[in-house]
């Protein structure tokens, strides 16, 4: 079944199909937020997809790149590392090795698969104000990554706060 558990990449499965096929019940197919590195592009999010197991399975995981976050180029921050989780009923989330033979999840725990988020390109600081709110606005970027990593600051109504803005952007740029 591993075809259906994202192709080998970043593809999101089609849940139906999934579903049909496996004793399984897909509960989220979902971006990550924040999990694209910061930067004047924006990198790329990664994906979170849930399987609920409806009766007891062995599970094998095959993916590469899961020590390192992927860098960003030209004052970009690193993307978000993926990976493989078990998350029993009743209980903590385990990551699971990148590379697993067999491990046995019961029904009713949870298989999650994230991907990794891509690396940003340029400084955080540079990329455009309304760009940063639209990502806080659709749920790419975090209020709190908005301001830590981009520098802006939102006010109540969603809208930047154009005097805190100038302050920590400048602050961010060493001026």
């Amino acid at each position: 079944t591993g075809v259906h558990f994202g192709l080998g990449r970043n593809s999101v499965p089609q849940a139906e199909p999934v579903e049909v096929r496996c004793p399984l019940v897909v509960e989220a197919v979902e971006y990550i937020p924040d999990s694209g590195g910061a930067g004047r592009w924006r990198g790329g999010l990664g994906t979170r997809t849930t399987f609920r197991l409806l009766d007891d399975a062995d599970i094998t995981t095959r993916a590469d790149r899961l020590r390192f976050a992927p860098p960003g180029r030209d004052g970009g921050g690193a993307g978000r590392l993926g990976g493989f989780f078990r998350v029993p009923s009743a209980g903590d989330p385990e990551r699971l090795a990148a590379k697993n033979n067999n491990v046995l999840f019961r029904a009713g725990d949870a298989f999650v698969v994230e991907t990794t988020g891509g690396g940003g390109l340029g400084l955080p600081h540079e990329r455009p104000v309304a760009e940063v709110c639209h990502d806080v606005a659709v749920g790419k970027v975090s209020a709190a990554a908005a301001a830590e990593q981009y520098g802006v600051v939102l006010a109540c109504d969603g809208a930047a706060d154009q005097a805190a803005t100038e302050r920590r952007r400048r602050q961010m740029a060493g001026l």
